[in-house]
């Protein structure tokens, strides 16, 4: 057998990255790829268990396995414990896949229930797609750390001449530009690039563009499969013309429009939010903390490059802290945190993490359900902008101009939280 055993010092590749993914809430793990040549199969493992049913296809440089001829686990006993692992055989491979002459990527793509549209198969299935191993070469020679791209364009797009080192470009296009051709032409032709479409990876460079912000990167990897370059293009698609209604001799009175959803705010810059629990906002997300509706609020922006950002929360009451995958209430948890300190040292939460080009959502929520109070909430890496005192729930122009003037006047900023320590809580 070749392939990435567990001792990677003693393959014949330069080097294995295995990645560990997240799908569906599950994160798993690869354990091991390899070709047996007896038996003429590809084996590829897990150290959980992923139900086969959400299987869809795995790509090994330019071949692709579309079935899988033999799991060692069914989706039913996967159901019952996720801690198992998982092997998919893959038959009738009479050559080995895994050539170990230049950089490639091994790529899974699985059906998703997730309710956030990232990409769909041909059958009309959603998918996700995820890159799970990068197999680099040995390095036997001089090779190649050029990443840059000769050109780069867009069909029906204009935007800034293309400048090798020039990373980054924005575009406006009409709404009837709803789909784009992305075509990188590398310097070097030992390179290899991907291309995506916020963080989800496109194989063929065909880009369905939505209206508003469209984020779309081509990652270069030079030949020595470690040099790297990302370029971005952000495209933004105008909003579809509504057009007036025929007259009519009595029109019936325009219906009132539907007021926004006050739960949910964005945010540009950073700053601190002085927010309220109650009712009227509920949390797409089961409490830990017991059964019942957790009280929450929702607060929304976006990132044309990796940011590294810390968020605080903090209140008198036990918080629970999410970052959720594109804007809106149900997405997908990327990001969760409960106490800053456990064994009741100290209840607030706090993540510190690095987030990719695209859009997503903050939750500020409790650990039990049905909790009312007040929060603060600080947001750190959105930009250089200067700091905005923001008050939810309800203040009018002149409350809000004046609850800001006040606190500047009580207390400097600080991106510390009020960290407060509650021994009375039992420790979870």
């Amino acid at each position: 057998m070749v392939g990435p055993y567990r001792d990677l010092d003693d393959h014949e590749y330069g080097g294995v990255d295995r990645v560990t993914f997240r799908h569906d809430g599950i994160t798993y793990t690869v354990d091991y790829l390899w070709w047996d040549d007896s038996a003429e199969e590809i084996e590829f493992g897990l150290e959980e268990c992923l139900n086969p049913s959400e299987f869809v296809s795995l790509r090994i440089g330019s071949r692709t396995y579309n079935e899988i001829d033999n799991d060692k686990r069914t989706d039913e006993q996967c159901e019952s414990d996720r801690d198992q692992d998982q092997e998919f055989e893959f038959h009738d491979v009479a050559s080995n896949p895994l050539v170990a002459v230049r950089t490639y990527r091994i790529v899974l793509t699985l059906r998703t229930v997730s309710t956030v549209p990232l990409a769909t198969a041909e059958d009309g299935v959603t998918t996700r797609v995820y890159t799970v191993v990068v197999i680099r070469p040995k390095n036997e020679g001089a090779l190649s750390t050029d990443a840059t791209l000769r050109s780069l364009s867009l069909s029906g797009i204009d935007f800034a001449t293309f400048d090798s080192d020039t990373t980054s470009y924005t575009a406006e296009v009409a709404n009837d530009i709803a789909q784009t051709t992305v075509t990188p032409v590398r310097n070097d032709v030992e390179a290899a690039h991907l291309i995506k479409v916020g963080r989800v990876e496109d194989t063929d460079g065909e880009v369905a563009l939505a209206v508003w912000e469209n984020v779309i990167t081509v990652e270069v990897t030079a030949e020595d499969g470690e040099t790297t370059r990302t370029y971005t293009v952000t495209v933004t698609r105008e909003e579809a013309s509504a057009s007036a209604p025929d007259p009519a001799p009595e029109p019936d009175p325009a219906p009132d429009p539907e007021p926004a959803d006050t739960c949910v705010q964005s945010v540009e810059a950073d700053g601190t939010i002085e927010g309220s629990w109650d009712d009227t906002c509920l949390s797409e997300k089961d409490a830990p903390g017991g059964a019942g509706d957790r009280y929450a609020r929702f607060h929304t922006f976006t990132l044309t490059e990796a940011t590294g950002i810390v968020i605080n929360l903090s209140s008198d009451e036990d918080t629970y802290l999410y970052v959720l995958d594109g804007h809106g209430k149900d997405g997908d948890t990327l990001h969760e945190n409960d106490d800053i300190a456990s064994g009741g040292v100290n209840l607030n939460s706090r993540l510190s993490v690095t987030l990719q080009p695209g859009s997503y959502t903050i939750e500020a929520t409790t650990y039990k359900p049905a909790t009312s109070g007040s929060f603060t909430l600080t947001i750190e890496g959105l930009g250089q902008a200067e700091r905005a005192c923001v008050k939810c729930c309800g203040l009018d122009r002149a409350e809000l101009a004046d609850s800001c003037r006040q606190r500047s006047d009580r207390q400097p900023h600080t991106a510390t939280p009020l960290n407060r320590t509650r021994m009375d809580k039992h420790p979870r």
